[in-house]
């Protein structure tokens, strides 16, 4: 019933104020007709200017242009049950935590705090896993969670029955347990930037102890290792190079960061020169 009513509203919005302005130019048609009829008096001939008829032609169009945005908005509260969802401006974590736990906005918003406060600010999506339910306790549910740093699904995440983070698991680590936050991810992610910048330290350190530096050969960037944890960097590599009797030699190095980037170790062929 209330869907005819906006339709009906939508419609004699439209056809009304035409209806009206053609009704009224039609009398004044007539009135003019019979006023001439009624005289026998020959009037004299006089110009007289075109009357402008832009206000009609206004009326016209805006009532029309009325109408039919009435009848749109009519037509869309049918299609939409008189119901209008306002626009979602919510973050993407947000959404994939909403969309994949079915949880509400309160409950979403709480989870997507605990994920940044252990270093986690985008989420690819959030996979369920009924192989991890139960293991925290009677009506918990296990999932798998994907973010750019790790596309194999291995950040687990448990939640109670109660929509509430139990538990968030990396590497075999406890980055969140009931409520407390344990580590954070950026002491054990290397960015790409960071990358570079420990690849160009690396062979600078590496060449000062070469006996030829000029004929050193690193390898790609990608065939190098880095590992962080608990905010130590660990870079793993080698170079080829030439000894003093011209011979090309493979030698194989690590050097460790501190979290203030000083080298703290480093290490060729086995041997270690940080003392």
């Amino acid at each position: 019933m209330q869907d005819l009513f906006y339709l009906l509203l939508g419609v004699a919005v439209v056809v009304l104020p035409i209806y009206f302005i053609v009704k009224a130019i039609k009398n004044k048609g007539k009135k003019e007709k019979y006023v001439k009829e009624e005289s026998n008096i020959k009037e004299p001939k006089v110009d007289k200017p075109k009357e402008k008829s832009v206000g009609r032609i206004f009326a016209i169009i805006f009532g029309g242009a009325v109408g039919l945005i009435v009848l749109v908005v009519a037509i869309a509260m049918i299609a939409t049950g008189g119901k209008v969802d306002p626009i979602d401006n919510s973050s993407k974590m947000l959404k994939v935590i909403k969309s994949s736990l079915n949880v509400n906005n309160e409950e979403a918003t709480e989870m997507e705090n605990i994920f940044k406060s252990i270093g986690i600010d985008e989420i690819d999506s959030i996979e369920a896993d009924e192989a991890l339910d139960e293991y925290e306790g009677a009506g918990s549910k296990g999932y798998r969670v994907k973010a750019s740093f790790s596309q194999n699904n291995n950040i687990i995440l448990y939640v109670s029955s109660d929509n509430k983070i139990i538990c968030i698991r990396w590497a075999d680590k406890d980055f969140y347990r009931d409520g407390n936050v344990l580590l954070n991810f950026n002491d054990y992610l290397i960015s790409w930037d960071e990358k570079n910048e420990y690849n160009i330290d690396a062979q600078e350190r590496i060449k000062s102890l070469l006996k030829s530096p000029s004929t050193a050969k690193f390898p790609s960037i990608n065939d190098w290792k880095f590992g962080k944890d608990n905010g130590i960097v660990i870079v793993q590599a080698y170079v080829d190079s030439e000894n003093s009797f011209g011979a090309k030699l493979r030698s194989e190095f690590q050097i460790k960061y501190d979290s203030n980037k000083n080298v703290v170790s480093l290490i060729i062929d086995g041997v270690e020169y940080i003392k």
